[in-house]
């Protein structure tokens, strides 16, 4: 037996999106902040780069995974 979906109410969605913009907030200003050259070993190649870069790559590589996650996950039910 499954639960039935209870419906977002305003003040839970306002609260999402404020914690989520706080975490994005902070996101930027730690790329900021980190502004050193550094050396990436992938499998097969180097980069150099700035870790304001590689950190900015990864930030936006992990939201995109938790959105398609989320979606995933909400389409599933």
């Amino acid at each position: 037996m499954t639960e039935p979906d209870r419906p977002t109410t305003p003040r839970r969605e306002q609260a999402r999106r404020v914690v989520l913009a706080l975490v994005a907030v902070y996101v930027v200003v730690f790329v900021v902040l980190n502004t050193n050259r550094v050396k990436i070993n992938f499998v097969f190649t180097t980069v150099r780069t700035w870790t304001l870069v590689a950190l900015a790559v990864v930030a936006a590589l992990s939201f995109g995974a938790g959105y398609l996650v989320r979606g995933r996950r909400m389409r599933g039910r």
